[in-house]
């Protein structure tokens, strides 16, 4: 229902309610045939229409409900597994077509039940109408027995329903609107809790960073800072954006992680090391020889260092390559004779 359609409605709905106001005026005059009407079983009648009504209401609204679980109780199309694969390449395949087939077993159990229940409902509900027709036609025969103007009650009957026909429309508009305030309030709550969530992890990590890069470099040089915001990051070096230091942050930011996280190891390639200065190589190797977590590092040049970073070096490491003792027992930079 667009605007359009709502604000007629409205008028619509105006108009008609003046009309009924109109003929309860003129209905005055004939009150002494209504009340005659009025009866002990007159009343008795519509008293008991009404309670078939509110259990029509009711299953009705049952009905709705359980037809919205059927149409929900379709299976995951097979295909979707496949763009999982593209962000969790060891996805175990297999083992989600095992679930998701258990999945199709419930559903299908829960779909036979609720089919079962519709059934049940919609043959309640004819019962319910047929007896609604039964007190209808009680009623009529009473009316019938009364002089009155059949003009004004097929009116009263025509507005009635049209009545009910443009209420219901400025109805579906108007729980149409507080649906989509409630959609928008929605958004705008999440919108701030991740933005508030984002803020904790940049302190929490900037922190971090801080205390790393002072470790790394001394209190006087400044700390890279790291942004989060609802669609992307930003990793700020300022004015300290050399290579090495550039480097040198991003070892600071893994250490973070590390701290900061259940993230178990870390893994930094001699490549992360190469152009950072030797001074802050060696702070970063004694620091990373104080976490209580796993970190694989490669190195090249021992000799550069001193007598202490290398002694620390050796104690951890697990692998040293060189000419003498190559990876795998082979050199392949050398050409070989052997064809």
């Amino acid at each position: 229902v667009n605007l359009k359609e709502y604000r007629q409605a409205k008028q619509d709905l105006n108009v008609i309610d003046n009309k009924i106001d109109t003929i309860k005026k003129d209905l005055d005059l004939f009150a002494a045939n209504i009340k005659a009407i009025l009866d002990e079983k007159s009343l008795s009648l519509a008293i008991e229409k009404d309670k078939y009504l509110k259990q029509k209401y009711s299953l009705e609204s049952k009905l709705f409900r359980i037809e919205e679980n059927i149409s929900d109780t379709k299976p995951i199309p097979k295909r979707y597994f496949s763009k999982v694969v593209d962000f969790f390449p060891t996805v175990n395949i297999d083992k989600l077509n095992e679930v998701e087939g258990f999945h199709l077993s419930i559903s299908k159990i829960l779909s036979d039940e609720l089919k079962k229940e519709k059934e049940r409902l919609i043959f309640q509900l004819n019962e319910i109408d047929a007896e609604i027709s039964i007190i209808d036609l009680k009623i009529k025969e009473i009316a019938a027995s009364v002089d009155r103007p059949d003009e004004i009650i097929d009116e009263v009957l025509s507005l009635s329903i049209k009545k009910k026909e443009v209420e219901d429309t400025v109805n579906y508009r108007e729980r149409q609107d507080a649906l989509k305030q409630a959609s928008r309030t929605i958004k705008v709550e999440l919108k701030e809790k991740t933005e508030e969530t984002l803020s904790k992890i940049s302190k929490l990590l900037n922190e971090n960073l801080k205390l790393y890069n002072t470790k790394f470099y001394g209190s006087d040089r400044i700390p890279p800072q790291i942004i989060f915001s609802d669609t992307n990051y930003i990793f700020e070096h300022h004015s300290d954006s050399g290579t090495g230091k550039s480097y040198a942050n991003m070892l600071a930011l893994d250490v973070s992680f590390l701290h900061t996280t259940k993230l178990p190891i870390a893994i930094e390639d001699s490549i992360v090391f190469k152009n950072v200065e030797v001074a802050a190589i060696e702070k970063i190797v004694n620091t990373l020889n104080t976490i209580d977590k796993q970190v694989f590092i490669s190195l090249d040049q021992l000799n550069i260092y001193s007598e202490k970073t290398r002694s620390t070096l050796r104690k951890a490491s697990f692998m040293r390559i060189s000419r003498k003792y190559p990876a795998f027992k082979v050199s392949w930079n050398i050409q070989s004779n052997n064809k």
